[in-house]
């Protein structure tokens, strides 16, 4: 079994949450691709853990620079890693092999001191100490094989038309023609300029006229290279894009902890919660912008809400805050938050009206269909392990439509378990039954906006309520017509 740090083939193999998801949080804005890939492959509870192991480590004050020292001699080995898979001929590949192998000499040490210390994942464990022997092998080797590339790297060739027009080897006598040429010049008291180093790369021919004419030394070379093609350098280099994804994690997080926010290692919970203090939007760490902090209740008996308020209240950044924040805890993650205990869910998702292409059908019809499509996603996975998110989806349509079918589907995905929020313009949901959240107006000044989010009980309006009976979307109209629809079947 190969080492990981990640158990990224393990994890790779679970579904995956879509690209847009990562868009509408802002994710993608923030992280390099290659680190949202690894984000969209959702961890287990006991992968959770394991990964919050590897990123305690790496975010200790007395590991770091051991794990930035790895990083940097991973770099080293997979630029020459590089250079010899594509070596153009076949002295090159003799030359860049032992590179490369000079490199392992300077990353294995490395590995197996974290290793040691307890600081690498269980796999690395056992996979390093058990090639100790294997290096000291090698490093016995370089030995002889530097000895074999200096008598190739003083090799010279010159053309010879009177031996039938054969690369040969010149003879001690000859001089580069260069050098002839400068000896020449000064006898006619003519200075020319100093030669400036032009370092030529061979053709295949001259290469393997290189090679032929030490052909003992080359297939020795050949041989001795060839006892170590079974190092896991292919490994290392699977190491080397596992750090990278830490360290574009722990970047994140780092801008979070200099502007003073708080981050923190979730508690994973065994019920559907995301219970967060101080949570706060990832996004607006690559700006200036004001953050303010949230709070997020997220429990089994108040899992799914309607968030409604004022435009510009912070409505699309609540829903971003808790979306990004709950992606890099599946992840196994660090998140930016005071505290936190959330549960592994199985499946995330959300629906921005961008998310649609509006082609041929129109938006209204793109929207029933996809939210269609994750109410099967729901009953596939099974509500509980799901959390979804949608803002302001059915806000292009009419007031009666829209209202009817923000109402219905919320419901359905309450009903069925899932877990979730719905931002939304249409007030009147406050008295569908569902737990609301509002944004919070500065009470001295209405225009004012605090871009906090709390939760209310509904906002008692009559109005409302009569709206809702008229539609038959209140929780009674919506309990009969649940019944009239499983009388019909």
């Amino acid at each position: 079994m190969s080492p990981s740090l990640l158990w990224l083939d393990e994890i790779a193999a679970h579904p995956a949450v879509e690209r847009h998801v990562f868009v509408d949080c802002g994710l993608a804005a923030v992280l390099p691709g290659a680190a949202v890939d690894v984000l969209s492959h959702l961890c287990t509870h006991d992968e959770i853990i394991m990964r919050q192991a590897v990123f305690a480590h790496l975010r200790d004050a007395a590991a770091a620079p051991r794990f930035a020292a790895l990083s940097d001699a991973l770099d080293r080995l997979s630029a020459a890693h590089h250079a010899w898979v594509n070596a153009a001929t076949a002295a090159e590949r003799l030359f860049l092999r032992a590179a490369l192998l000079r490199r392992y000499t300077e990353v294995y040490p490395l590995m197996l001191a974290l290793t040691r210390d307890g600081l690498l994942t269980a796999s690395h464990t056992a996979f390093w100490p058990a090639r100790e022997d294997e290096f000291a092998a090698l490093t016995a080797a370089l030995e002889g094989i530097t000895a074999s590339l200096a008598v190739l790297s003083t090799s010279t060739l010159t053309w010879s038309e009177k031996d039938g027009a054969a690369l040969m080897a010149p003879s001690d006598t000859e001089r580069a023609i260069s050098v002839r040429a400068a000896a020449c010049a000064a006898a006619l008291g003519i200075e020319l300029p100093a030669e400036k180093p032009s370092p030529m790369r061979l053709d295949a021919p001259f290469s393997d006229a290189i090679l032929a004419l030490h052909a003992d030394t080359a297939a020795s070379l050949e041989a001795a290279l060839a006892a170590f093609d079974t190092l896991p350098i292919l490994d290392l280099l699977t190491c080397r894009d596992e750090l990278y994804f830490c360290a574009s994690i722990s970047a994140l997080l780092d801008r979070a902890a200099a502007r003073g926010f708080a981050v923190t290692m979730p508690t994973v919970a065994d019920a559907p919660t995301f219970d967060a203090d101080a949570l706060c939007d990832l996004t607006l760490l690559a700006t200036d912008a004001q953050i303010i902090p949230n709070d997020a209740r997220f429990a089994p008996g108040k899992r799914f809400f309607f968030l409604t308020g004022a435009n510009g209240g912070g409505k699309t950044t609540y829903l971003r805050t808790v979306v990004g924040n709950l992606l890099l805890f599946l992840g196994g993650c660090p998140i930016v938050a005071a505290r936190a205990s959330i549960y592994p869910w199985r499946a995330v998702a959300t629906h921005f009206p961008a998310d649609e292409q509006f082609s041929g059908t129109g938006r209204f019809v793109d929207e029933q269909n996809r939210s269609a499509a994750l109410r099967a996603e729901a009953d596939r996975v099974g509500g509980r392990d799901c959390f979804f998110c949608f803002n302001e989806t059915f806000s292009g349509t009419d007031r009666q439509k829209g209202l009817t079918h923000t109402v219905e589907l919320a419901q359905a995905l309450a009903g069925a378990g899932v877990a979730g929020l719905f931002v939304t313009h249409f007030h009147e949901v406050s008295e569908a039954g569902l737990p609301m959240l509002c944004t919070v107006v500065d009470r001295d000044d209405e225009n004012r906006r605090t871009y906090k989010i709390v939760e209310q009980s509904g906002i008692g309006s009559s109005y409302a309520r009569d709206v809702l009976r008229k539609y038959r979307l209140d929780a009674a109209s919506l309990a009969a017509r649940l019944a009239e629809k499983e009388g019909a079947r």
